[in-house]
């Protein structure tokens, strides 16, 4: 089995503004930064879960698909020995 969950993270804080006051506010971030232990979209030996939507997204392709299954098919417990990264900016 492959684990299936996702992680949201909501960033937020108080602030206090003076009353009658021009107030200019600025903000800095670091991406933040996630990832997955294996391929979420590839198991039991096809594509299932959220594929069609990272498919037009991320533009997987035929040959793309043939390479998590010849990688699947090449690990004994069925799953491509790929992982995922992700970055994104608030």
């Amino acid at each position: 089995y492959v684990p299936f969950w996702q992680l949201r993270s909501t960033y937020w804080w108080r602030s206090t503004f003076p009353a009658n006051s021009a107030v200019h506010v600025a903000h800095r971030y670091k991406p933040s930064v996630g990832g997955t232990s294996s391929v979420s979209f590839f198991y039991d030996g096809q594509f299932q879960g959220q594929y069609a939507a990272y498919k037009t997204r991320y533009c997987m392709d035929g040959t793309f698909e043939n390479a998590i299954r010849k990688a699947a098919k090449g690990n004994p417990d069925g799953t491509p020995r790929y992982f995922e990264n992700r970055i994104a900016y608030i």
